[in-house]
């Protein structure tokens, strides 16, 4: 007759997770970065960094320069393109600028071309009575191109270029082209970034991936003259903080879990003499945590 033995063997408890990995994460960071003409920092979590510039030719800027990603065991860069940090809207409009025009505010860049690319949407037909009269036009609008006719039937064409030091420009013969720096009045604004300089030879829109190849040589990579009615200050680190209620401990969470998250806050100020006061951009970076999510209490392990 066959016997059945049934063996009662003591049990501990296991302190972790079972299906979580008891490897400590790394911590949040902010390390200074340069290479050639550019400085800033990086902002980590260890798993995702960010690149930021503050410097560019010695002049002061801020912009995203590269979004990395470590989870597939390497730093890949995920970034396409660099454009402004923020996009602003203000009470009454953000600037204004001088009246009358002031002399020498626009520069011929471009003879026998036109801007009619997407870079510079039309915004509508100016003063057609003389070139002053079309600049003037442009300069009381939210605009910083103009196209006009040197030849033929009196024409004035008024654009918004992204960059207009170095427009992009087709082969139009009788019309020249013309822009100004001068920041826009307008009822937004954008916030940092940086354009390429005309001595790049290339722009640095979006893309399939982001070409950095020559972007920290000298005078390569400027402040985007559309972000300069609030022009960089500088940043500011600090803890994280709460941006909600929350009691560690409730509906069945870890009730260790520090409350604010452990990690870094960034905050770059922005202003210039036609802010009423210093306007902020945050950057958080979320230290990881080993510790796993919430659970509902009728689950079992399988």
């Amino acid at each position: 007759m066959g016997r059945f033995f049934l063996a009662l063997l003591p049990f501990s408890a296991v302190a972790n997770d079972w299906l979580v990995p008891t490897t400590p994460l790394p911590s949040s960071s902010f390390t200074p970065w340069s290479s050639g003409s550019l400085s800033g920092f990086v902002l980590s979590n260890g798993l995702v960094s960010r690149t930021f510039i503050t410097s560019a030719s010695g002049a002061p800027t801020f912009s995203t320069f590269d979004l990395t990603s470590s989870l597939d065991g390497g730093a890949v860069s995920v970034l396409r393109a660099l454009t402004p940090e923020a996009h602003l809207a203000c009470a009454g409009g953000c600037s204004s600028r001088p009246l009358p025009l002031p002399p020498g505010s626009f520069t011929r860049v471009a003879v026998d071309h036109a801007a009619a690319g997407g870079d510079c949407p039309f915004l509508s037909q100016g003063n057609t009575t003389s070139l002053a009269a079309c600049q003037a036009d442009c300069w009381s609008a939210e605009c910083n191109a103009v196209n006009w006719a040197t030849s033929g039937a009196p024409d004035c064409v008024l654009r918004r270029c992204a960059n207009p030091l170095a427009p992009g420009v087709t082969p139009y013969p009788g019309f020249d082209v013309w822009t100004t720096t001068a920041p826009l009045p307008q009822g937004a604004t954008t916030v940092g970034g940086l354009v390429a300089a005309p001595a790049l030879g290339r722009s640095v829109a979006t893309g399939a991936y982001l070409n950095r190849t020559g972007l920290d040589a000298p005078g390569m990579l400027i402040p985007n003259p559309t972000s300069a009615v609030l022009p960089f200050i500088n940043v500011t680190t600090g803890p994280l903080l709460a941006g909600w209620s929350w009691t560690p401990g409730a509906r069945f969470s870890d009730p260790t879990l520090p409350w604010p998250p452990r990690g870094l806050r960034v905050e770059a100020l922005f202003g210039g003499a036609g802010a009423a006061a210093p306007w902020a951009v945050s950057f958080d970076a979320c230290a990881p945590t080993t510790t796993p999510p919430p659970k509902n209490p009728t689950q079992t392990k399988p």
